[in-house]
């Protein structure tokens, strides 16, 4: 919980208060992020005997989240290398989460892993099958609000571009599951932990105004704790 400030400041826990969602005040670089939050997406990806050097899937599910109107933070490829290298070894600290959202002013992650494997061979096409594992990470709390599982399949002249229309094809199955699980999220009504916000009210009338205001909060819907300091 941040530092409190003067006159007032009250902490609540966040619900579905419609006349204050304009007031939410998030623990995140971005503070836009109810409406517009910044998204990280990194997969590593294999196909088997060979690493992806340019991942479809994490590619396919980039496309689909900036055609959805979301934004995707535009990493370098040092360091989109370097944190696929970092995924790679297991699951983020809590730590870890809190440093890449600062680093990069984020609020989410999506991640996972994607694998290809040879099947054999259709019509004198090398033939490939793949699975896609995929969870989206609420950076500040370290929840996963999303996890999955998908398979696909694909098709070419080449292991590598047949391995490669596998991961993507098997990411086209499972972006359509992206938009519910993210809207659940920036709504309040999705699996997301419970947060812990402060809010400065200014130029209180009295302390009557103050206790009916945390009234109005504790009634709120999906509210716990509405507490004030002065």
């Amino acid at each position: 919980t941040p530092a409190h400030t003067t006159p007032t400041s009250a902490e609540l826990r966040p619900g579905d208060a419609p006349w204050m969602a304009a007031h939410w005040m998030p623990f995140t670089g971005n503070r836009q992020f109810k409406a517009d939050p910044r998204i990280i997406v990194a997969i590593p990806e294999v196909i088997l005997r060979r690493t992806v050097p340019d991942p479809a899937a994490e590619t396919e599910v980039q496309r689909a989240l900036i055609a959805a109107g979301y934004r995707v933070v535009d990493l370098k490829q040092t360091e989109q290398n370097a944190l696929r290298d970092v995924l790679r070894g297991g699951s983020l600290s809590s730590q870890a989460l809190s440093d890449l959202a600062t680093r990069f002013k984020a609020d989410l992650l999506i991640t996972g892993e994607a694998f290809a494997e040879e099947y054999g061979t259709v019509l004198s096409q090398r033939a490939y099958t793949a699975r896609l594992e995929l969870k989206i990470v609420d950076l500040a709390t370290g929840q996963i609000i999303f996890s999955d599982a998908f398979t696909g399949t694909g098709t070419a002249p080449t292991d590598a571009v047949a391995g490669k229309a596998a991961l993507q094809n098997v990411a086209k199955t499972a972006v359509p599951a992206l938009p519910g699980a993210l809207l659940g999220w920036l709504s309040g009504s999705g699996k997301a932990a419970g947060r812990t916000f402060s809010v400065r009210l200014v130029g209180v009338p009295s302390f009557r105004a103050l206790n009916d205001t945390l009234a109005s909060l504790r009634a709120a819907a999906g509210v716990a704790a509405a507490l004030s300091r002065h």
